[in-house]
């Protein structure tokens, strides 16, 4: 779980026009380790942008599922 302001160059997000430059990004997921030395990763998450109703237009915007898979080296 990860939750942080950021701050966009633009007020659009996609095709949505944010109410400031100020946003949040919300994220939650999980991941496990594999392999015969655990250096291979698999994760899945999805994130939420907004800025938590502080400026009016706030849509928001939802990435649902993220997934990745990564080796360590």
């Amino acid at each position: 779980i990860a939750i942080g302001p950021s701050y966009m160059t633009s007020k659009h997000l996609g095709y949505q026009e944010q109410g400031a430059h100020f946003i949040f990004h919300d994220s939650v997921g999980f991941g496990a380790r594999f392999g015969h030395d655990l250096n291979w990763e698999f994760s899945w998450s999805w994130h939420h942008f907004s800025n938590g109703l502080l400026f009016l237009p706030n849509p928001g915007y939802d990435i649902p599922v993220t997934v990745s898979i990564g080796k360590m080296f």
